[in-house]
């Protein structure tokens, strides 16, 4: 977890529950989940080729574009074309709360550069001695490199929002809570 590994669960496969960020399927009925606390879940769905995929993107998958390996997943395994893809962006910890140290920012370099150099709005801010970054809006400018088209993302902060969601970050609980996501490919 945490990384950029996408795998395909097939009728044949589903009982080894593999790890891994990322899963793809064309198979009904089979679930698939991820947990997430603070991290982005993505949905796909290409309609075409009647496929799902679902990946959790903290911000390591997201520096390793976990989103772009699924992307290339739709292709490998199901012929899919990027701009059939529809992506669904779940809630995850927004730029509001979401500091990091020095040595994380640096991993985020291409971004931050990437937004001064291409006039689009910053991926990062600094206040005082904390950087925040811009998960949300690197997934949704990866899916733009990618050429997914259509977009849907649920712009609710999970730190923000207690009475709505977990935040490992906001709670720092003794045993770690999970929130999962899920989908499913129905028959």
């Amino acid at each position: 977890m945490h990384g950029s590994e996408v795998r395909l669960v097939s009728g044949e496969n589903w009982q080894e529950m593999p790890r891994a960020d990322g899963f793809v399927t064309k198979t009904p009925e089979i679930v698939l989940t991820v947990t997430v606390e603070d991290c982005f879940p993505l949905y796909f769905y290409d309609p075409i080729q009647k496929a799902i995929g679902l990946a959790h993107s903290g911000w390591r998958g997201t520096v390793k574009n976990i989103l772009g390996r699924m992307v290339e997943a739709f292709g490998e395994h199901f012929g899919s074309r990027p701009e059939d893809l529809l992506l669904g962006i779940g809630s995850g910890i927004q730029k509001c709360h979401f500091s990091v140290r020095d040595d994380v920012l640096e991993q985020f370099k291409e971004y931050t550069d990437l937004a001064q150099e291409k006039g689009y709005a910053s991926f990062a801010a600094r206040k005082g001695d904390e950087h925040f970054v811009d998960l949300r809006g690197i997934l949704v400018r990866q899916a733009e490199e990618a050429g997914i088209k259509r977009v849907e993302t649920v712009p609710d902060c999970t730190y923000c929002l207690a009475d709505k969601y977990f935040s490992y970050r906001r709670d720092k609980p003794a045993i770690p809570e999970v929130m999962v996501a899920y989908c499913m490919l129905r028959s």
